[in-house]
Formats: structure tokens, C-alpha cells, sequence
């Protein structure tokens, strides 16, 4: 098992929280999917590549659970391993989110919703990234920026 994976089954363990881990074909599947979808390039991580425009946020100023776009229900969450492995996906209610990452070392992960209608990830910048599946989806909580071409901080 690789470290991150291990920490977020300890977590889970420890809180009480359901977490399944899917088998690594369905892993895969998914996160071509979302690959696909929301990044451009071959970024060695996806934030890097996000298609824009996106929202961005100071984690700061806000916690996941004030910018997840969908509260209730099951989502996609995918620890950030740069170790040239494919990426890990997990099932898991949105509501144990903030909890689960709160008792982890800090990693950097990727949150989407099972109908890849969006994705947020925690960068190493301190910055959370929602991303839309269409534009008419775009929501900008409190405290939000919108992140076009040529605009705003570089990351």
C-alpha cells in the first residue's frame, strides 16, 4: 500500500468513516475520464494542466465543505501521487471529507463527482481549484476569483 493510501485508511479507520477503494482497472477507467475532461497537456500533476476557466480559493479563508459543490452522496476523492504509478480513487461520503483530510499530513488531492460535473483539487500553493464540466455550471462561493487565460496569480 502506498503511504498516502495508507494514511487515509488509518483516518478513516480511526474517525469511523467508510471509505472503499476502488479496484485499480475501475481506478484507471475514472481517472482517464476526468483526465480527459478537465486537463490539458501532460502536466505532471493535474492542477498544473487545469482547463480553465476555473475558481479559485485560499484554503486560508475556506474549507472544502463551504466550496464543494455537491454536500450529500458519494464522490470521487484521488490522492495526488507523483510517483509515476496510476492514481488511486476512493469512494466516500462528501460529508466525511473535511474530517478525513483534517487528520491527515498534508497531500494534495482531487475531489469529482461521479458524474465528473466538476472537480476540485488542494494544491501545495495553500489554494483549492473548482473546475466545471460547462461553464454554465460555474459557481463562485464567498470569497472565490474566477481564473481565466492571462489572469490573476500564477500558480
Amino acid at each position: 500500500m502506498r503511504e498516502i493510501e495508507s494514511w487515509i485508511t488509518d483516518a478513516g479507520v480511526r474517525l469511523g468513516i467508510t471509505i472503499e477503494k476502488l479496484p485499480t482497472e475501475e481506478s484507471k477507467s475514472i481517472t482517464k475520464s476526468i483526465e480527459q475532461k478537465y486537463v490539458e497537456g501532460s502536466p505532471r500533476v493535474w492542477w498544473l494542466g487545469l482547463r480553465t476557466p476555473y475558481v479559485y480559493y485560499s484554503v486560508n479563508s475556506v474549507s472544502i465543505s463551504q466550496i464543494l459543490p455537491r454536500v450529500l452522496g458519494k464522490v470521487h476523492f484521488i490522492p495526488e501521487e507523483d510517483d509515476g504509478l496510476p492514481l488511486s480513487v476512493f469512494m466516500i461520503n462528501a460529508g466525511d471529507l473535511e474530517p478525513l483530510i483534517g487528520d491527515c499530513t498534508f497531500f494534495e488531492y482531487y475531489v469529482a463527482d461521479i458524474e465528473s460535473q466538476w472537480i476540485i483539487a488542494e494544491t501545495e500553493h495553500d489554494v483549492f481549484l473548482v473546475a466545471f464540466e460547462s461553464e454554465s455550471l460555474l459557481r463562485i462561493a464567498p470569497g472565490g476569483h474566477i481564473w481565466q487565460p492571462d489572469s490573476g496569480p500564477g500558480l
